[in-house]
């Protein structure tokens, strides 16, 4: 078995994880059956079964059993990306209406000292 750094690996290319060992990529099962621990992903503490056919998740853990797996998404691309993404855009921004408490306070506050 020849094992490869994971940002090595491309989209359609088959990887193996043994039990106790994260995802590397998002893909697809095509043998093996499983549990995967995925609650940094859904918040869900239960593992969730996993067959042939079911997808999986970057960073997620396999808790059981061997999965033999075709990676369908890699690097800035899996799901774990696109959260740390929406989560990083959503710190950088205000809401609207914070934009206008800040306008207001910036008014207000200095005529109620004054």
């Amino acid at each position: 078995m020849l094992k490869v750094p994971a940002d090595s690996l491309q989209v359609n290319d088959v990887f193996i994880v043994r039990s106790g060992e994260n995802l590397p990529v998002d893909g697809v099962v095509i043998e093996g059956s499983s549990r995967v621990n995925e609650s940094m992903l859904t918040g869900e503490s239960l593992p969730v079964g996993k067959q042939k056919g079911a997808k999986v998740f970057a960073a997620t853990i396999n808790q059981q059993g061997l999965l033999k797996c075709r990676a369908t998404s890699v690097g800035a691309r899996t799901q774990l990306a696109a959260i740390i993404h929406l989560v990083e855009e959503a710190q950088g921004s205000k809401a609207p209406i914070q934009r206008m408490a800040d306008t207001i306070s910036g008014i207000f506050v200095p005529v109620v000292v004054g």
